[in-house]
C-alpha cells in the first residue's frame, strides 16, 4: 500500500501582504453627541472633592496643620457623597426588553 504525496506550498513573507480594498466594508461611526452641561450642585461637588484632595496633599507634604486634613477630607467625602446620591438610575418600568438582551 502506498501513501498519497503531498505538495508543499511555497512560504508566503507576511509582511508583503497588502489587503485587496483597503476601503471594502469599511465603517465610519457617526460623530458622538455633545455632554450636557453639568448643573451647578454637579460642578460644586466636583469642586469639593478636587479642594479635600489638595488640601489632605497639603498636610501629607507638612504645609497645612491638622485642621486642614479634617476639611479636605469633610470637603472629599461631602462631593463624593453628593456625586453618589446625584447618580442617575435607570427604573423605566415601560422598557419593552427588561434584561437588554440582544434580538437574534
Amino acid at each position: 500500500m502506498r501513501l498519497p504525496v503531498v505538495q508543499a506550498l511555497p512560504p508566503v513573507n507576511p509582511r508583503a501582504w497588502s489587503p485587496e480594498d483597503p476601503d471594502d466594508d469599511h465603517y465610519v461611526p457617526p460623530p458622538p453627541e455633545p455632554l450636557p452641561k453639568a448643573e451647578a450642585p454637579t460642578r460644586l461637588a466636583i469642586g469639593a472633592v478636587i479642594l479635600g484632595l489638595v488640601l489632605i496633599g497639603l498636610y501629607l507634604i507638612g504645609e497645612l496643620p491638622g485642621l486642614g486634613a479634617v476639611l479636605g477630607g469633610a470637603s472629599f467625602l461631602g462631593g463624593t457623597a453628593t456625586l453618589v446620591s446625584r447618580m442617575r438610575t435607570d427604573d423605566d418600568d415601560d422598557d419593552p426588553d427588561p434584561h437588554h438582551g440582544a434580538v437574534v
